[in-house]
């Protein structure tokens, strides 16, 4: 794999979860039960990603909801 494809991938993968995110928060405004679909959220976000960048990614998500 080249080092542009690399770039590319790690970009899919960072849009992809900025989705995702969007996606958990519309379900948890939805349910209004937000503890419990951030917690199932940051575990998919450990078992896929790094977890620095998981936790990284799962404060952004924090600060978006307060």
């Amino acid at each position: 794999m080249t080092h542009k494809q690399g770039e590319r991938n790690k970009v899919c993968v960072y849009c992809y979860y900025l989705k995702t995110l969007y996606k958990f928060q519309l379900i948890s405004n939805y349910f209004n039960n937000k503890k419990l679909i951030i917690f199932i959220l940051l575990l998919c976000l450990i078992k896929i990603l790094h977890k620095k960048r998981a936790f990284r990614l799962f404060l952004l998500f924090l600060k978006k909801e307060n």
